[in-house]
C-alpha cells in the first residue's frame, strides 16, 4: 500500500535513517555509541506485596522503582563496567506501565489482576555480551530477580505468570540482541552517543537539530541533535522546524 506525505518524520539510528534515505555509508559503527541498558519484560498475574506494608504495591510500582542505585552502588557498579566486569548487585529501575496505561493488556487479563513489569539494568555494556551473551544475561536475570525479591513480602517469582509451557513469562534483551533484533547500533536503547543541548559543531548553528540530507524528511528521534533519548525535545524541534518552514509562529 502506497502512502503519500508531503513531510516525513523518522524515530530511528543514524545508520537506520540512512539506509531508509537510501545513503549508503561505508563508515563502520562507532564504539562510542555503545548501549549498556539491559531490558527485562515481565508479565504478573498479580503485582507483589512489600516487606513495607504500609506502602501498597500500586503506589510502589506506578512511577518509577530504583534498586541498587544508591550513589556509592552506581559508583561502584559504573567502575565494573568500564573494567570490563558486570556489576554485581546491579542497578536497575522497574516501571509498571499496565498501571497508567491499562491498554496494554486485554480486559479479560486486566480483569484478572494481571499487569507488566519493564526492568531496565543499568551499566551492562554491549562488549561484555559479544563473547557469551546467553550466560551472561542469565547471571544478570537472577541477580535482578534477587534484587526485587529483597524489599517484597512474597515469593516475586510465585507473581510471575506463567504460559502454556508452564514458563515464566519472563525475557531479558541485551545489548547484543537489541542490535541483532532492533538494529541499534551497539544496542544502543538511545540510538547514538546524547548531544548537548547546544550546537557544538558551527555549521549546526540556526537548526533546529532535525534536518537530515533530505527535505522534508526530519530526525524526531533520540538521534536528533541537541537533545535525544525521552526528552520529548526531538518532536518538539521537528515540529519547530516544519512551522518555521511553514511561516508559522
Amino acid at each position: 500500500v502506497g502512502i503519500e506525505a508531503k513531510r516525513i518524520l523518522i524515530n530511528a539510528s543514524p545508520r537506520n535513517l540512512q539506509s531508509m534515505l537510501g545513503i549508503h555509508s561505508s563508515s563502520n559503527r562507532r564504539r562510542e555509541d555503545e548501549g549498556a541498558a539491559v531490558k527485562v519484560n515481565m508479565l504478573l498475574r498479580s503485582l507483589p506485596e512489600l516487606k513495607a506494608a504500609a506502602i501498597a504495591p500500586r503506589d510502589a510500582f506506578c512511577g518509577s522503582l530504583h534498586i541498587e542505585e544508591s550513589y556509592s552502588q552506581l559508583q561502584s557498579s559504573y567502575s565494573r563496567a568500564i573494567s570490563g566486569t558486570l556489576p554485581d548487585p546491579p542497578p536497575a529501575e522497574i516501571y509498571c506501565h499496565t498501571l497508567t496505561d491499562p491498554s496494554i493488556l486485554s480486559e479479560e487479563l486486566l480483569g484478572r489482576g494481571f499487569h507488566t513489569l519493564t526492568l531496565f539494568g543499568l551499566d551492562v555494556p554491549y562488549r561484555l555480551f559479544e563473547s557469551d551473551n546467553e550466560s551472561r544475561k542469565a547471571w544478570l536475570l537472577e541477580r535482578y530477580l534477587s534484587s526485587i525479591q529483597n524489599f517484597c513480602a512474597d515469593d516475586f517469582r510465585e507473581c510471575l505468570a506463567r504460559d502454556r509451557d508452564g514458563k515464566l513469562c519472563i525475557e531479558i534483551k541485551s545489548p547484543v540482541d537489541l542490535e541483532r533484533e532492533m538494529h541499534l547500533d551497539f544496542g544502543n536503547i538511545f540510538h547514538n552517543e546524547l548531544s548537548w543541548f547546544f550546537a557544538e559543531d558551527p555549521s549546526a548553528e540556526g537548526t533546529w537539530g532535525v534536518e537530515t540530507e533530505r527535505p522534508r524528511i526530519y530526525r524526531c528521534g533520540s538521534s536528533a541533535i541537541r537533545g535525544g533519548a525521552v526528552s520529548g525535545i526531538p518532536g518538539h524541534n521537528a515540529a519547530k522546524c516544519i512551522f518555521q518552514e511553514l511561516g508559522i509562529d
